[in-house]
Order: structure tokens, then C-alpha cells, then sequence
């Protein structure tokens, strides 16, 4: 969906629209707040109070006081949304949406998101707008799309904010405008929402909208980083590589580097290991270099490249140009802008090693092929 191309913008704009996955209850204190006022919570609902009703479709969801029964929280969740209860109208969608307690139906999840958006619920308008960008339960229509989301972050909502500024950042359904991108940033990231926070320190690490500014990139992946975001965590471990904004620290570079890591980020995975093959910020340790590059290789042509570079570095040619040859054939498929970069390198090596080797290698990438999708 992103227009932003990774080449261009760091890591890229998340450029992906976000639900809202709240169950909702009712900000109004209710005099049953105790199992022992069930009999007489039920007695309320079944006599048509909607509050009642909606009060006991939250005890039903979480098994407060009663039984769980998913299928009769969606129960009364529905004779409250039918009473015009925007609060059970955006539970009773999310029921749909999710499938609990009702078979999944993305029109019936659509039909009540809109009731409770139309009475001015910012959850439901943030879940609207995100329907009408996917096409999901109605037809695709970014217009409606910004319009919703429009509405749910002027009241403050962090999702809405975040979503807003991706559509501002891509130019969907609205002039691109990179300074609206990064305002709306702004406000999620001020709320705390980890990747409205990465994705303005991207804008910050590119100038786009902003003036650059390392420091405030770093502030910005950090808030993010902290809060387990590995996109974040990967580039704040490749600034303290680099000393970008930061003090170059190759022991701060290897701690994030790892915690991306150990989420299966495989860039972060490739610069770990890397450093390991180095000994930059951790004692040198082939053996753990060769584990993260392997990790690394398995899930795109970046691994690859490090792992032939690691190779290279161990005087193992042969390797070295297998996976070379693996990642050349690879970005080939994908059309990466690096390919002629890769290209280069696959030409240099083989005018280094002899044609027997050259032979071995191609092997040895053929015999790796077939195990893997």
C-alpha cells in the first residue's frame, strides 16, 4: 500500500491502516458493579434497559460475575445496539469483525461500526475509515476512508492520528503533504503509539516535511525502541554504528541490534551478526556470526550478502560466492534497486577464485534451493 519507497525513506513509512481493538465499556459508573446484583442486573436488561443490557454483555465478554458465553454477550450487546447504544453498536461490530460469539461478517461489522460513527464514537469512526481504505465490508473508498479518520483524530484518537499521517505521507485520497504527515505523527507519537514514534523519526532521519534532524530521529526511534518496536530497535542500533545523532557505541549498537534480533528482524539479525564476525562491541565469535547470518540468509537477499561478506572475511571463497550468487538471483526476482550494486560484486569474485570453485559454488547453491518455498 505504501508509496514511499524503503530506498527513499529509511525503513519506510508504515504505510499499513490500523484498527482500533478495544472492547468498549461505559465510562457512566452502573449501580451493578458486584456479582451478587447480577439477578438483578439481568432483571434491568430483560425489561429493556439499555444500559443494563449493554452492562451485561461486558460481564458476558469477560466473565465478570457470570459465566464467559461469548454468544450471549453478542446477545446483549445487539438488544442494546438496536436501542441506538453507540458503545454496544462498536462491540457488537467488533464481534462481527472478530468472529466471537457470531460467524465473522465484515457487512454486519460495517453496518454497526457506521451507527456507532454517525453518533460521533472515535473508535468506531477510526474502524470505518479503516473498512472503507481496505474495501472491507463495503466498497473501497479512500475519500470515506480519510474523511472518518479525519474525524476520530480531531477528537484525539492516537490511532486515527497515526493513520491520518499515512495517508498524508502516501497522498492517498489526499494531495501527499509530508508537514500534515509529520503533524499527525506528531500527535500519536506525543500519546505514545510506538510506530506513529518510529515513523517520525524516520521523517526527521530524511528531512521529509521536517528539517532533518539526527537528534530528534533518535529521540523519536528510541520512544519506540523502548517499547519493543524493532524497526525502531534496528535503527537505533545502525545510528550508534554510524554515530548518527548519537555517539558512536558499538556496545549500545550490539544491545539493540539484539533485541531486534531476538524478534527475528532480519537486517538487525545480519548487523549482529556481523559485529560478532568483527568482534565490534562483543568478543569475536564466528560461530555465533555464522548462526544470525544463516538466520538472516533464510529470510531475503540481505542475509545473503552479509553471510557471503562473513565468509569472505573467513577465506571461504566458495561460500562466499554460493551466496553471492543466492542473493544476486534473488534481488533479481524482486527488482531491487541494488541489484547492479550486487552484480558488481558477483563479477569481482569470480575474477578472484578459479572455475573450479566457481563450479563448487553453484553447486552448493543448487543443493540449497530445493529444501526451501
Amino acid at each position: 500500500m505504501t508509496k514511499i519507497s524503503m530506498d527513499s525513506f529509511g525503513k519506510g513509512i508504515r504505510g499499513i491502516l490500523v484498527l482500533v481493538c478495544l472492547t468498549l465499556a461505559l465510562a457512566v459508573p452502573t449501580a451493578f458493579s458486584e456479582p451478587t446484583d447480577i439477578a438483578a442486573l439481568r432483571q434491568k436488561a430483560e425489561q429493556g434497559d439499555a444500559i443494563s443490557q449493554f452492562d451485561l454483555g461486558i460481564r458476558y465478554t469477560h466473565g465478570r460475575g457470570i459465566a464467559q458465553n461469548d454468544e450471549e454477550a453478542v446477545r446483549w450487546f445487539r438488544k442494546a445496539a438496536e436501542q441506538g447504544l453507540p458503545e454496544a453498536q462498536y462491540n457488537l461490530a467488533r464481534r462481527y469483525s472478530d468472529g466471537l460469539g457470531v460467524a465473522r461478517d465484515d457487512k454486519e461489522a460495517f453496518r454497526w461500526y457506521r451507527a456507532a460513527a454517525e453518533q460521533g464514537l472515535p473508535e468506531a469512526q477510526v474502524n470505518l475509515g479503516r473498512m472503507y481504505g481496505e474495501g472491507q465490508g463495503t466498497v473501497k473508498n479512500d475519500e470515506e476512508a480519510f474523511r472518518w479518520l479525519r474525524k476520530a483524530a480531531e477528537q484525539g484518537v492516537s490511532t486515527a492520528q497515526y493513520n491520518l499521517g499515512v495517508m498524508y505521507a502516501n497522498g492517498r485520497s489526499v494531495a501527499e503533504d509530508n508537514a500534515e504527515a509529520a503533524r499527525w505523527f506528531r500527535k500519536a507519537a506525543e500519546q505514545g503509539y510506538a510506530e506513529a514514534q518510529y515513523n517520525l523519526g524516520v521523517i526527521y532521519k530524511n528531512g521529509r516535511g521536517v528539517a532533518k534532524n539526527d537528534q530528534e530521529s533518535i529521540k523519536w526511534y528510541r520512544e519506540a525502541a523502548e517499547q519493543g518496536y524493532m524497526d525502531a530497535q534496528f535503527w537505533l542500533g545502525h545510528a550508534y554504528t554510524q554515530g548518527l545523532g548519537v555517539t558512536q557505541d558499538y556496545e549500545e549498537a550490539v544491545r539493540w541490534f539484539r533485541k531486534a534480533s531476538d524478534q527475528g528482524h532480519p537486517e538487525a539479525q545480519s548487523k549482529l551478526g556481523m559485529l560478532y564476525a568483527q568482534g565490534l562491541g562483543v568478543p569475536k565469535n564466528i560461530p555465533e556470526a555464522t548462526r544470525l547470518l544463516q538466520e538472516a540468509a533464510e529470510k531475503g537477499w540481505e542475509g545473503k550478502v552479509s553471510l557471503s561478506g562473513l565468509y569472505a572475511l573467513i577465506n571461504d571463497p566458495v561460500k562466499a560466492m554460493m551466496w553471492i550468487n543466492l542473493a544476486v538471483e534473488e534481488a533479481s526476482s524482486n527488482q531491487i534497486p541494488r541489484l547492479a550494486e550486487l552484480r558488481n560484486i558477483q563479477s569481482e569474485m569470480r575474477g578472484k577464485i578459479t572455475a573450479e570453485q566457481i563450479a563448487e559454488a553453484e553447486r552448493l547453491a543448487k543443493e540449497w534451493r530445493p529444501a526451501r518455498p
